[in-house]
C-alpha cells in the first residue's frame, strides 16, 4: 500500500472533498474558460502579444494566469491549458479565430503512409 504524502497544504479542502472526506464546505474552484471576461486574464494575455495558442506554451504565462482565480479565495486552481495543446507536439497545429482551427489536415495512418498523402492526392 503507498505511504500518505507528507506535504502539508494551507488549504487541503479540495483534497479531502477528493478523497470522499467529510469538509465543512464544499470546495470551489475556477476553470480558465470562467477567466475570458477576467479583467486581469484579458491584462496578461494583452500584454503578452500572444494568440491563446501560444500562450499554452510559456510555463511562466501559463502559471500566472492559472493563479489569477487565487485572489478570489479559491480552494483549487485548474491549470491554464487547452484539450487541444497536444495537436501542436503531433504536427497538427491550431489557432483560435474566435474557436478552435485545425491549421492542417489529420489523416488516418494508411492515408499517410503509403498512399493518397505521398501521392499528393487528396483523403476523403
Amino acid at each position: 500500500m503507498p505511504s500518505e504524502p507528507t506535504t502539508s497544504y494551507c488549504n487541503d479542502l479540495f483534497i479531502r472533498a477528493a478523497r470522499g472526506e467529510t469538509t465543512p464546505r464544499t470546495p470551489i474552484w475556477l476553470m480558465r474558460q470562467a477567466g475570458r471576461s477576467d479583467p486581469e486574464y484579458n491584462r496578461v494575455k494583452r500584454e503578452s502579444g500572444m494568440p491563446l495558442e501560444k500562450l499554452f506554451r510559456h510555463p511562466e504565462l501559463a502559471a500566472q494566469i492559472s493563479l489569477l482565480p487565487q485572489r478570489f479565495g479559491v480552494d483549487a486552481i485548474i491549470f491554464f491549458q487547452d484539450i487541444l495543446t497536444p495537436l501542436s507536439p503531433m504536427g497538427t497545429d491550431f489557432v483560435f479565430a474566435p474557436g478552435p482551427v485545425i491549421e492542417s489536415p489529420i489523416f488516418r495512418r494508411p492515408a499517410y503512409a503509403g498512399g493518397l498523402y505521398d501521392r499528393g492526392e487528396e483523403f476523403r
